[in-house]
């Protein structure tokens, strides 16, 4: 049994902010429309709005609040039929960025299909 020690001086109020909260969402676009988001977990305490604004190029709002900029981790998923996804936060902490591509290709592609998303916002 592999035994775990905490440092004498292990910080337990740093610890707690280190516990995200989360978005976890299924991304589905039909045509050229805004992606619909079946949001399977959401602790951010808002709404995040999905829009597309151009081909393969989409964004999440926040409703209210902010990311924190330092601490925001992005994870993506393509679904059936995109198959590279990178997700970016913006400058601007209202909204992250979300651009899907076919397989080698540097060209934006819609979704259409599915693809998945997960946020976590780590207080620092």
């Amino acid at each position: 049994m592999i035994e775990y020690n905490l440092p004498k001086d292990y910080n337990w109020e740093l610890a707690s902010k280190r516990t995200p909260i989360l978005y976890r969402a299924l991304l589905t676009q039909t045509g050229t429309g805004d992606p619909v988001a079946t949001v399977f977990m959401n602790t951010l305490k808002t709404n995040l709005i999905w829009t597309r604004t151009g081909a393969g190029v989409y964004k999440a709002t926040l409703e209210t609040g902010t990311f924190n900029v330092d601490g925001t981790f992005i994870l993506s998923q393509p679904g059936s039929s995109v198959k590279n996804v990178a997700a970016v936060h913006a400058a601007d902490p209202t909204y992250i960025d979300l651009k899907t591509f076919a397989l080698a290709s540097a060209v934006p592609t819609d979704i259409v299909g599915q693809a998945f998303i997960e946020i976590q916002v780590y207080n620092m």
